[in-house]
C-alpha cells in the first residue's frame, strides 16, 4: 500500500507539474548534448588560456559556465522551433477544433408554437437549439421528437388551429419558416429539418474508418447548445453511454466538429447511437407544417403525429 500511495502522490506531482518537468528536462537534455558533442580536452585548454594565472577553482568555474551558455544557445534554438511549429499546426486549415465563432454558427434556434382548441384553448411554445448537421450533401437541423414538443398530448385530440415553426441564426441573422419535418430513427424519435441555405457552417457524419477519442466528445444541450466540458462516457459498439449530466434529447458531438447522434433515455443511463447517413434512407415520415385552403385545423399535422405516436407505444 505504501508503493501504491506513493505511485499515486507522484502522479499527481507530474500532473500538476508536468510542463516543469518536460521544459526541465529538455534543458538537462541539451546540457548533456553540448558536453557529448564538444572535446572536454580542447575546451579545457581554451578556457585555461583565457583564464590566465588564476587557480584551478577558478579555470573549473569558467569551464562550467560556457558548457552553460552554449546548452542555453541550444536550448533557446529548440525551443524557438518548438513554437514556431505549433503556431504552424495551430494556423493550418485541419478544421482540428472548432472555435466558439463556429460554434455560434452552427447553432441554430427552433420556435414551434401550437393554439388548440378542441374542448378548451390551450398553446403550447417550445424554443430549442439544434446543431446544423450535413447528410449526403444536405443541411439540415437534428432534434428530438419529444424535445420539439410534438409529443404534446393536445395535439392529437383534433384541434390544432395555430401552428408555427421556424428556425433562426442569430449570428447570420437568418430565419426561414420551416414548411415540414422528416421524422426517422429506429424508434421514430430523430427529428430533422431541411435548411434551405446551403452555405453554413454545419457538423459532418463519421465514416466507418474514423474512430472517436472519448476526450474530444461534447454535449450539445438543446437549452444550453455547445457545452465545453469533459463527459462521463463509455462505448459499447456503435453507441455512448452518458453516464452523468445531460437530458434525452440532447446530442453527443466533437470538438472537431462531427455529429455523433441524440441521447436516449436507457434502464440506467442516457446513451446515443451513433447516426449515419443511412438514416435518410430508413422508414421515415413527413410531419407537413402547413393546412390546406379553407381548412380550419390543421389535418395532416394532427393525423402524422398522432400515426408516429402509435407506432411508438
Amino acid at each position: 500500500m505504501f508503493f501504491n500511495f506513493l505511485e499515486d502522490e507522484f502522479t499527481k506531482y507530474i500532473s500538476a507539474y508536468g510542463e516543469i518537468f518536460r521544459w526541465s528536462l529538455l534543458f538537462i537534455l541539451s546540457l548533456a548534448f553540448v558536453f557529448l558533442l564538444l572535446p572536454f580536452k580542447k575546451i579545457w585548454g581554451s578556457v585555461a588560456d583565457l583564464s590566465g594565472g588564476k587557480n584551478i577553482i577558478f579555470r573549473t568555474f569558467n569551464f562550467f559556465i560556457f558548457y552553460l551558455l552554449l546548452a542555453l544557445v541550444l536550448f533557446a534554438l529548440v525551443c524557438g522551433a518548438f513554437f514556431y511549429l505549433k503556431k504552424e499546426k495551430t494556423e493550418a486549415p485541419n478544421y482540428s477544433e472548432l472555435e466558439l465563432a463556429k460554434w455560434s454558427e452552427i447553432t441554430w434556434q427552433i420556435d414551434l408554437k401550437i393554439d388548440e382548441d378542441k374542448f378548451i384553448n390551450e398553446s403550447l411554445s417550445i424554443t430549442i437549439n439544434a446543431p446544423a448537421l450535413v447528410i449526403e450533401g444536405k443541411r439540415y437541423l437534428v432534434c428530438d421528437f419529444e424535445k420539439l414538443g410534438l409529443n404534446w398530448k393536445e395535439i392529437t385530440k383534433g384541434g390544432v388551429y395555430n401552428l408555427s415553426c421556424t428556425a433562426s441564426q442569430r449570428k447570420l441573422n437568418l430565419s426561414f419558416k420551416v414548411q415540414k419535418l422528416l421524422v426517422t430513427g429506429e424508434n421514430l424519435n430523430i427529428v430533422l429539418i431541411e435548411l434551405p441555405i446551403l452555405e453554413t457552417e454545419s457538423l459532418k457524419l463519421l465514416t466507418a474508418s474514423q474512430k472517436v477519442n472519448l476526450n474530444s466528445i461534447r454535449l450539445f444541450s438543446a437549452k444550453n447548445s455547445y457545452r465545453n466540458a469533459d463527459l462521463d462516457l463509455s462505448v459499447n459498439g456503435k453507441s455512448i453511454r452518458l453516464n452523468k449530466g445531460g437530458e434525452a434529447g440532447d446530442s453527443l458531438i466533437t470538438k472537431n466538429g462531427f455529429y455523433l447522434g441524440l441521447l436516449e433515455r436507457d434502464e440506467k443511463s442516457l446513451i446515443a447511437k451513433y447516426l449515419e447517413a443511412e438514416i435518410l434512407n430508413e422508414a421515415k415520415q413527413e410531419i407537413p407544417l402547413l393546412k390546406k385552403e379553407n381548412e380550419v385545423y390543421y389535418v395532416d399535422f394532427m393525423c402524422r403525429v398522432s400515426d408516429i405516436k402509435k407506432s411508438l407505444k
